[in-house]
């Protein structure tokens, strides 16, 4: 029969592998949460975007997809507006990029960039949001510089909303 103090160790054990379980979750939830979907309406034309906040899910951006079909796209949301520049590391095919300002506006439309641009692309401005689209879709929606960008999301997604777009 084990004693007082083996159990002790053992319970101390299970403890921890249960702390250490819990912890590396908390930390998979924080570094990989789930993209939110948004609808992004420019000049009259929406476009449903995946919303991608986190270091990992930007880095990894539409890298490995195989197409995206016209009307979609993918938003980069930033904290703060500043000089920001993409990679087309792993992309598959070209897109068009919407660079947009803290002020909610077009900042400047880069029209079919190629996988071949990799490693990078960047705004000439302060941008606070980067909308990956397929190529041709700037030029089928009418998106030019200026024109103003209104963001929908369904009230579930509130959270995302006041700490990027509020």
């Amino acid at each position: 029969m084990p004693n007082a103090l083996t159990k002790k160790i053992e319970l101390a054990r299970n403890l921890y592998c249960y702390a250490l379980g819990f912890c590396c979750l908390l930390a998979l939830i924080a570094v990989y949460r789930p993209s939110y979907k948004f609808d992004v309406t420019i000049n009259n034309s929406k476009i449903f975007a995946n919303v991608v906040t986190t270091a990992a899910q930007q880095q990894k951006g539409l890298g490995g997809l195989g197409s995206l079909s016209s009307g979609n796209g993918m938003l980069f949301a930033f904290r703060e507006p500043a000089k920001r520049g993409i990679w087309m590391k792993d992309m598959n095919f070209a897109i068009d990029v919407v660079w947009i300002g803290n002020d909610g506006k077009v900042a400047k439309v880069d029209k079919g960039i190629a996988p071949e641009t990799y490693p990078e692309v960047f705004s000439a401005k302060d941008v606070k949001f980067i909308l990956e689209i397929p190529s041709g879709d700037a030029d089928k929606f009418g998106i030019i510089a200026g024109q103003q960008v209104i963001f929908s999301w369904p009230s579930t997604q509130s959270a995302i909303i006041n700490t990027w777009f509020l």
